[in-house]
């Protein structure tokens, strides 16, 4: 399990169901190495891949993040990260301290 660290950071969701994309605003609730809780408007599934963008606040620079929607309550979702990269692992520890 990974150390959770509460940090709130705007993100844009990106999500193609049946051959749409869609795109979607939120916020961070808590950042880990492994994933985040986000809230968002946007209606999301357990299992459906997501992307996340979102600006790194320690060092301004915009990171995009491949994940998976692990669980779901009401506009709160859960998200596992897939195959972060070494730099962008980097750069979620930065965002926890």
């Amino acid at each position: 399990m990974h150390r959770r660290a509460f940090v709130e950071v705007p993100v844009v969701l990106i999500a193609t169901q049946m051959g749409t994309t869609n795109i979607f605003g939120g916020r961070t609730l808590d950042v880990s190495e492994g994933g985040m809780s986000i809230l968002t408007a946007g209606f999301f599934h357990p299992n459906q891949p997501v992307s996340i963008e979102m600006k790194a606040p320690q060092d301004n620079l915009m990171v995009k993040l491949h994940a998976e929607v692990r669980h779901a309550e009401e506009n709160r979702y859960g998200l596992k990260f897939v195959a972060p990269s070494e730099e962008q692992r980097l750069m979620l520890r930065k965002m926890m301290n």
